[in-house]
């Protein structure tokens, strides 16, 4: 394990945010601020899963691409799968995708990915 020098940045951040209001008030202005900054180097990405009534089990994830939306999803699974797996399959799904794009990004100036999952 490597640790974070003094005044270093962690690479991987996390926010729980409370489902108030006031939480989700701040979530919706915390995502128009950091989507301000895609110019900035930053590639953002919003994922979410599911769980239906028979036990099926998906993830999506979608990102904003200059002025157009791009999505992933995915089959996760069935039987005793919760909509938990789903939802870290979301986030995976994203992650894969950055780690699979990492040359373009590097030619894009892309320093940071930004996961929102809610």
């Amino acid at each position: 394990m490597n640790w974070l020098a003094p005044g270093e940045e962690p690479a991987v951040r996390t926010t729980v945010l409370d489902d108030t209001a006031a939480a989700k008030s701040a979530a919706q202005r915390s995502a128009r601020e950091e989507e301000a900054k895609i110019a900035a180097g930053v590639w953002m990405w919003w994922t979410d899963g599911s769980r239906s009534d028979d036990g099926r089990v998906g993830a999506a994830a979608v990102c904003k691409h200059g002025n157009e939306w791009k999505s992933r999803h995915r089959f996760v699974g069935t039987g005793l799968m919760e909509v938990f797996d789903a939802e870290l399959g979301a986030i995976g799904l994203a992650l894969h995708v950055a780690i699979e794009m990492s040359d373009i990004m590097q030619m894009h100036e892309v320093k940071t990915v930004a996961v929102f999952s809610e």
